[in-house]
């Protein structure tokens, strides 16, 4: 009675620890009256380790206490994300548990502290943590304390196993040491650990995200010469990688060889997966003709499923693979406007279908869409613009109610700024369904606006976006000045004194976040180069106090910005210490000083270019002629 009471107890929580631990919005009961805002709350170290206390201590079992097993402890680990936290977990498991010869284990390893506990450790440090702040730190020391992990159990043990280089490589990967986990794979393969194929498979998913395709045909190629067994998840990891590379010729040359069983000599079937990257890789190429061949071809049932056993013609049918949402839509990604449409037509009647119904959802009729304004932005005659913008509206109209959201709106409101047909732009800002539009709507119509010099109207939706609460972006501001600076008013066109003060009243209302370069650097650079045209002029009714209250206006100005100056900023403010009279040279040095100089094109916060250099030197040379 009493073991099977510990037992009970240990399974329950273990699995109770393990459920906690799996990230997931879905809500959790309260415990003990306490309220929890969220499930966050319950994937935490500290809740975790309570439950681990709760079991041992809670409870008594005849004479001794609960005590975890190897699962416990690697449940607990799955609730810790990042490398220095997973390791004081584990050296509070070896303290505790490490030399325990009482506790119960779940294998041959001595101690309930197992290779399991350990490569769960080690999988902790590929995982990033919610909070921004903690994320890239988390990611940078991941790969570092893996591999120190690993060297700890070379010296001590557990014996390191496939799994435990496997989550070593994926936390290297994830880190964007791609050269050191090949230098592990390299030492592996030089020393006498036998290699399995689960190694390989974090590498490739490694090359996807640096886009190596070289590196990923390497691995490939390594895995045939060792007579390792490649499965269909190492080729689409593979073809990820040539897709990301848009190599649809490599992409369609690897599927021949799967599809003809030729793959080191294995007989790899391609599935869905692999279909659609494929078709992924064409259009990333812009390659339309080959992803439409491979859709046919996947219509006409040429690739079927894995072999299950079975003859029968339903069964037949059955294991046909067809296309899903995912392959028409990147399919519609690279067409042309009109085969856009046709295909939104073809999967709206596949209802009839007996096999394959696609209806098209909201990401078929904004991928449509966003082909008519790459379109149009390659065009060049008029009328084709113009019949391209009917084809966007008509997509928007057969989007209807059930697959009309936000983005497709967006996309809408863009394909009209392409063609610069404003009135469309507004008109769909204002009459928006079943949805609220958000900045990516707001600064398609502004970009409208300003492309005919309506700042007036243009400044009526910024502040209506801003009334709304909807964060700016950097190119809100950046249409925004154009629009007052190119403004079809000839009063305010030729009167600086009247663009600065418009500038200067949208300056007036951003916030600190918008006032960083990142966002608002457009309309500093913008405002600073009124400043220095009100200084440079000689005439127009500038005054020596407004051109000194121009310069004043413009230190402020350029004092306001928020962190880092970037190198346009700079520079504008460096040629309004130029055009001064007489000219800041104290100043401009001063600015000048404060910044990197780098040749070239300046890269990043900090850093100026020759062209910042020479309106200082300006500066200083006007002292002498002065």
């Amino acid at each position: 009675g009493e073991s099977e009471a510990e037992e009970a107890i240990l399974y329950a929580y273990t699995a109770a620890i393990a459920a906690c631990s799996k990230p997931t919005s879905a809500s959790l009961p309260t415990r003990e009256e306490k309220s929890w805002e969220n499930d966050s709350n319950y994937r935490s170290i500290e809740f975790l380790l309570s439950l681990l206390h709760e079991m041992e201590h809670g409870y008594f079992c005849g004479k001794h206490l609960v005590r975890p097993n190897s699962y416990t402890l690697t449940a607990v680990l799955l609730g810790v994300d990042g490398g220095l936290d997973a390791l004081k977990v584990l050296d509070r498991f070896e303290k505790d548990y490490g030399n325990d010869g009482g506790a119960r284990t779940v294998d041959d390893n001595d101690g309930i502290v197992t290779v399991q506990v350990y490569n769960a450790a080690i999988s902790a440090c590929s995982r990033s943590k919610n909070n921004s702040a903690e994320k890239r730190v988390s990611r940078i020391d991941g790969w570092q304390v893996a591999l120190s992990i690993l060297q700890r159990m070379r010296r001590y043990g557990p014996s390191p196993n496939d799994q435990t280089y496997a989550n070593i490589l994926q936390a290297c990967a994830e880190s964007g040491q791609i050269n050191v986990a090949l230098s592990l794979l390299k030492e592996l393969q030089k020393s006498s650990f036998p290699l399995t194929s689960k190694i390989y498979l974090p590498l490739l998913k490694a090359c996807a995200n640096t886009r190596n395709v070289n590196v990923a045909q390497s691995l490939i190629e390594s895995m045939k010469e060792n007579s390792l067994r490649i499965t269909i998840e190492h080729m689409n990891s593979y073809l990820s990688v040539v897709a990301k590379c848009k190599e649809s010729a490599r992409a369609l040359e690897i599927l021949n060889e799967m599809f003809d069983s030729k793959v080191g000599d294995q007989a790899i079937v391609p599935n869905l997966i692999t279909l659609n990257t494929v078709l992924s890789a064409c259009a990333n190429s812009d390659d339309f003709e080959s992803a439409r061949d491979l859709l046919e071809q996947i219509k006409e049932g040429r690739f079927k499923v894995a072999a299950r056993g079975g003859t029968n013609s339903r069964k037949s049918r059955e294991d046909v693979i067809r296309p899903d949402i995912v392959s028409y839509n990147t399919v519609i990604s690279c067409a042309d406007p009109q085969m856009a449409l046709e295909l939104i037509h073809e999967m709206r009647l596949s209802r009839r279908n007996r096999d394959g119904v696609v209806l098209p959802n909201s990401v078929s009729f904004t991928n449509a869409i966003n082909r008519c304004r790459v379109f149009i932005n390659k065009s060049q005659s008029i009328d084709e613009r113009d019949a391209v913008l009917d084809i966007a509206l008509t997509l928007l109209e057969l989007a209807g109610d059930d697959n009309v959201n936000v983005y497709v709106y967006s996309a809408a409101i863009w394909t009209a700024e392409a063609v610069g047909n404003y009135q469309v732009a507004c008109s769909l800002l204002c009459g928006m369904k079943n949805c609220t539009p958000n900045n990516v709507c707001y600064d398609g119509v502004i970009s409208s606006l300003a492309q005919h010099g309506l700042h007036r109207e243009a400044l009526y939706i910024y502040y209506e976006m801003k009334k709304k609460a909807l964060s700016a972006t950097r190119k809100t501001y950046q249409k925004v000045a154009f629009a007052v600076r190119n403004s079809r008013e000839s009063e305010l066109f030729e009167s600086l004194t009247r663009q600065a003060a418009l500038l200067e009243g949208v300056l007036s209302g951003m916030s600190d976040r918008d006032k960083e370069v990142a966002i608002g650097g457009p309309l500093f650079e913008s405002l600073l180069a009124v400043y220095g045209e009100i200084l440079s002029s000689s005439n127009g009714g500038s005054g020596m106090h407004e051109k000194q209250r121009a310069f004043r206006a413009a230190r402020m100005t350029f004092d306001s910005i928020v962190g880092s100056v970037d190198d346009a900023c700079l520079t504008a403010m460096l040629a309004v210490c130029s055009a001064a009279s007489p000219s800041n040279w104290n100043e401009a040095v001063t600015l000048l000083h404060s910044s990197d100089i780098i040749c070239g094109e300046a890269r990043g916060p900090g850093k100026v270019t020759k062209r910042a250099l020479s309106n200082a030197v300006i500066a200083c040379a006007k002292l002498r002629n002065e």
